[in-house]
């Protein structure tokens, strides 16, 4: 019972560190290109689907909800587009999302009737969202954004508490959770050393640039 209830806040700490990201998208302070939006997606949704078919039940809340996220996230610009606070293809990003349920739902039954390639699955998709750190921290590089540092310390916090309700210690359910931990971690210091030391000059590239 209490892997459970461990799963449940760990959830909620995962979808309460994406609030400033959502706040900041109402108010017009944070822009999403429909690239950037559709490349985290897909790799939230291929990691929580592979996670899914690794790990029990108690396990997957987290990574189940750094794609609801992204859902919010698509909302949020939504309703920003529709109130002239920002601008994005939303029939785009809708026909985007069907694509991703369908490639969803086939990755799902492929991975049922195909249990070894689960753990391929997995590190494919944690592969994939390396590279996209890699472009991220690259941008941080340039010129962080401190008002990203509290949705990353809460969101790597998310993983970590997740990690407490673990009883079955094998590389396929750990290697996610200590993966994203260490992520978050990694772009936390990164902001308070950019922080201290800023770099003279330079600007910063618009939110979801991942070049």
């Amino acid at each position: 019972m209490w892997q459970y209830v461990i799963a449940v806040v760990s959830s909620l700490v995962v979808l309460g560190g994406a609030l400033p990201l959502y706040v900041g998208i109402l108010l017009g302070e944070r822009r999403f290109t429909g690239t950037a939006w559709t490349i985290c997606s897909a790799t939230a949704l291929m990691m929580a689907i592979a996670y899914c078919h690794t790990a029990p039940l108690a396990y997957v809340g987290p990574s189940i909800c750094t794609f609801v996220n992204t859902l919010i996230a698509f909302a949020c610009m939504t309703w920003a587009t529709r109130r002239g606070i920002c601008s994005v293809a939303v029939f785009g990003m809708v026909i985007t999302w069907i694509g991703l349920a369908a490639g969803g739902l086939a990755l799902a039954t492929f991975l049922s009737r195909m249990p070894s390639a689960v753990p391929y699955a997995l590190y494919s998709a944690m592969a994939f969202d390396a590279w996209i750190v890699g472009g991220i921290l690259r941008r941080l590089m340039r010129e962080p954004d401190p008002g990203g540092m509290w949705a990353d310390a809460v969101c790597g916090a998310g993983y970590a508490v997740g990690m407490f309700g673990i009883t079955e210690h094998t590389l396929a359910i750990w290697v996610l959770p200590i993966y994203m931990s260490f992520v978050s971690l990694v772009f936390i210091s990164l902001v308070q050393w950019r922080r201290t030391y800023p770099l003279k000059g330079g600007s910063m590239p618009p939110e979801g640039d991942l070049s």
